[in-house]
């Protein structure tokens, strides 16, 4: 009877991993980094993470996807533990790597959209923004009258490439920053609102046992 219970909750979990499954967490090359994170913090070659390890594992995952999205913060400790938790559904204290794999795509989920919003923002959104910042610096600088010529022609040549380089070092860095603290935000209540209905789903189980032995 356990074990079918098990059972139901692994196939519940996988269903809920490939409906978060996007672009970049359905790619060989995260299952591959889910693998690789696995094997070298499963030290022990039990097959199985604890709580601690899979901390390790998660960061060992984020070392790997910084190379794709540079700013990209991993989660607290807390965090993941409160997944952990989720995410265990044969109920042992530990991850397999199938339920290792469910996890990642959990706190991955955004990434893509991530990758997707940072090229958005850095092709699209990024120029428009400088040349609105063009536009109003035209009617407000004015040479100064002191100012040789060929300073003033050289200032102005070189003006549209400092402009777009400062955006591109200050302001899209402080987007992304707000970005991802929405995302991680979003994927924390997600979390939440799974293990509260994990709680009622436990509930409900117990109350049909309940009737079923009266």
């Amino acid at each position: 009877m356990e074990g079918k219970k098990s059972q139901g909750k692994r196939s519940l979990l996988k269903e809920k991993a490939d409906k978060l499954r996007g672009r970049f967490t359905s790619s060989e090359r995260f299952k591959k980094m889910c693998r690789d994170a696995f094997k070298a913090v499963d030290l022990d070659n039990s097959n199985s993470l604890d709580p601690t390890e899979v901390y390790c594992a998660i960061l060992f995952v984020y070392t790997k996807v910084i190379a794709y999205v540079a700013t990209a913060v991993p989660p607290s400790r807390e965090f993941v533990l409160q997944l952990f938790k989720d995410v265990d559904v044969d109920n042992t204290g530990t991850l397999d790597l199938e339920e290792f794999e469910a996890l990642s795509v959990v706190l991955f989920a955004h990434i893509a959209s991530r990758i997707t919003t940072e090229a958005m923002f850095y092709f699209v959104v990024a120029p428009i923004f400088a040349t609105f910042v063009f536009q109003l610096l035209d009617l407000l600088f004015v040479v100064p009258s002191w100012m040789p010529h060929n300073v003033a022609v050289l200032l102005l040549n070189f003006r549209d490439m400092i402009m777009v380089t400062l955006i591109v070092i200050f302001v899209v860095p402080q987007f992304l920053k707000t970005y991802e603290s929405y995302a991680h935000k979003r994927t924390k209540d997600a979390a939440k609102k799974q293990h509260q209905r994990s709680f009622e789903m436990s509930d409900e189980t117990k109350n049909e046992a309940v009737k079923k032995e009266r």
